[in-house]
């Protein structure tokens, strides 16, 4: 009997669709990984985050993404609220 390996759901965020294509071609390698949404935009990030509460393990986000706010995001921890 062999344990079973935990799945990571993931959204992909970058505004180039080649690149996102490009990791979800090396992501599918993974049979641990998933990746459940993708954005183009800032905007599309958040909205799909919120739509996926709990349902989203690893956000993926390219740091200079389209129509994001001109700063820095917070820590990952500051959102990961439902994770111990």
């Amino acid at each position: 009997m062999t344990a079973s390996i935990p799945l990571v759901r993931v959204l992909l965020g970058d505004d180039h669709r080649i690149v996102r294509e490009g990791l979800k071609q090396v992501l599918a390698d993974a049979p641990e990984v998933q990746v459940v949404a993708e954005a183009a935009t800032g905007p599309e990030v958040v909205d799909r985050v919120q739509a996926l509460a709990g349902a989203l393990d690893v956000v993926l986000l390219d740091i200079a993404v389209a129509g994001a706010a001109p700063h820095p995001p917070p820590p990952a921890r500051a959102h990961a609220q439902h994770l111990p």
